[in-house]
Parts: C-alpha cells; structure tokens; sequence
C-alpha cells in the first residue's frame, strides 16, 4: 500500500485513501488491543506490517540451537523401537525448519 504513489486527481487520491483505509483497519483488527501500542504512530499499512514483523517475525534463534544439541543427542537405544526413534528425528527438523534452521541441506 504504501509502496505505490499518491495520485494527483482527487477520484484516484480518494480510491486510494480508502484502499489505505481498509489496509490499515484489517491489520489492525487482527492485532491484539493490548498490542496497538505498537502501532500508533504508524501512519501506512506498509508501516504497520513492518512494525509487526519487525517485533514477532524474528525467528527463535535459542530454539534453534536446543533443537539442534537434542538432534545430536538422540539415541536410538533411548525408543522402544525404531518407529519412535525416526518419528522423534522428523519431528525435530520440522521444528529446525520452523525456527529457520534447514538441515536436509547441511554439507556433511
């Protein structure tokens, strides 16, 4: 929203408004009130969303260092039987690649 520029002519700078407008209160409606703080000084929608991403889109780089360490210390004699043991590993990278870690490309 914010990327594109205002118009000169007022029907277009008017449709443009409203545009921002509808931008502006859908991202806020799906903020949490206790969180709008945030937000208030943000003038544009693109404002807005850097905002939000700037605070919560940082990926979990502690997770990713403990899902790591328990990774490595897997022990297959730990599981009952193998099933357990590759259905543990899976889940481990899902959460890796959830916390921005890829390891199926990882040089050996």
């Amino acid at each position: 929203m914010a990327t594109e520029g205002e118009p000169t002519s007022a029907i277009e700078k008017s449709k443009y408004l409203n545009r921002m407008d509808e931008a502006y209160g859908a991202l806020c409606m799906h903020i949490s009130p206790e969180l709008l703080f945030h937000i208030s000084s943000c003038k544009t929608p693109n404002e807005v969303w850097t905002t939000m991403k700037g605070l919560f889109g940082k990926q979990d780089e502690m997770k990713g260092h403990m899902l790591e360490v328990e990774l490595l210390c897997l022990d297959p004699r730990s599981f009952d039987n193998i099933q357990d043991f590759f259905t543990r590993y899976k889940d481990l990278l899902l959460q890796l690649k959830g916390c921005g870690v890829d390891k199926s490309k990882e040089e050996k």
